[in-house]
């Protein structure tokens, strides 16, 4: 099943990139980062800014309502996971990727006392210049995926597998223009934002990421899941 999926994505950022959409890369450093919810009035990240800062919503995403307060989605599954019992880390695949792709995984870990639920999608997207700045477009979500109820026990862990574009600061795959190639204009971003399915609050994932600036789907993500066969969160 695992394989399907990836081949699945993979075809889906090819057909992307083939159909003569710009091309865009990001790729995680691959271990665990630190990870806060971001608020209406958080501090923006920087190279010097300790681990408790926070990246705020960029323009134009969803976020708080004027009075402070999460908007309620009311799609959202009976006992959600609440954004203050939730730990975010994004994970290298330790079985790699192929083809100029690679694998990695949003985590979500239940920080609470309850059992708790999520179910869907999460956002994606990788930020930057230091103010949260969404750098390129956020990650795709294929057509027609199955969504499943998970059930996070205290402790427990919801997984969501990401497939990318393999970039460095010259373009990675894209490097004939040296990152400065049209389809890629690779830049260093600060980390990730990233939406808990059903929830308009964001978690900001401080990593050692580039992306691609262009306006093409270049990463997709799966919904979350119990588990991924062949890959263990870490703690």
């Amino acid at each position: 099943m695992r394989g399907a999926r990836r081949i699945l994505l993979i075809a889906t950022l090819t057909a992307a990139v083939t159909a003569g959409v710009a091309g865009c890369t990001a790729a995680p450093d691959g271990t665990v980062t630190t990870t806060v919810t971001a608020t209406a009035s958080s501090a923006v990240p920087s190279s010097a800014a300790p681990a408790s800062a926070s990246v705020p919503t960029a323009a134009g995403s969803s976020g708080p309502t004027a009075s402070g307060g999460p908007r309620a989605d009311p799609d959202a599954p009976a006992g959600q996971c609440s954004d203050a019992d939730l730990a975010v880390s994004v994970q290298a695949d330790p079985e790699g990727g192929a083809a100029g792709h690679d694998d990695s995984f949003v985590v979500f870990r239940n920080t609470g006392s309850a059992s708790c639920r999520l179910e869907g999608f999460p956002g994606l997207s990788v930020v930057g210049h230091g103010n949260g700045t969404q750098l390129g477009r956020p990650a795709s979500r294929p057509d027609g995926a199955a969504t499943p109820l998970v059930v996070l026990r205290p402790g427990g862990t919801a997984v969501a597998e990401t497939v990318y574009s393999v970039v460095d600061a010259k373009g990675g795959v894209y490097d004939e223009g040296g990152g400065k190639d049209p389809r890629c204009r690779a830049e260093r971003g600060d980390g990730y934002r990233v939406y808990p399915p059903h929830s308009t609050r964001a978690f900001f994932v401080r990593a050692a990421v580039y992306a691609c600036t262009t306006g093409i789907d270049w990463i997709s993500v799966q919904p979350v899941r119990d588990h991924v066969t062949g890959f263990t969160p870490r703690t």
